[in-house]
């Protein structure tokens, strides 16, 4: 998980259906009521199985740029 002024980002790299390979990132970006709303689901953008896409999240200070680690 990770979290700035704008957004939170979880993640969960053992997440598999029998139809998508490990992991997905779900964010949600906060309003300015101060509550968080569905912004976009990512899925592993890769078809293997050896990956957990999601592993690990960072967010640059500038809140523009997310980087996925598998």
């Amino acid at each position: 998980m990770s979290y700035s002024k704008k957004y939170l980002i979880i993640s969960a790299p053992e997440y598999k259906t029998p139809s998508n390979p490990y992991g997905k990132v779900v964010i949600y970006s906060r309003t300015s009521a101060g509550s968080y709303e569905l912004l976009q689901i990512l899925d592993n953008p890769l078809s293997t199985d050896t990956l957990r896409f999601g592993y690990s999240l960072s967010i640059n200070k500038d809140e523009n740029i997310l980087g996925i680690g598998a």
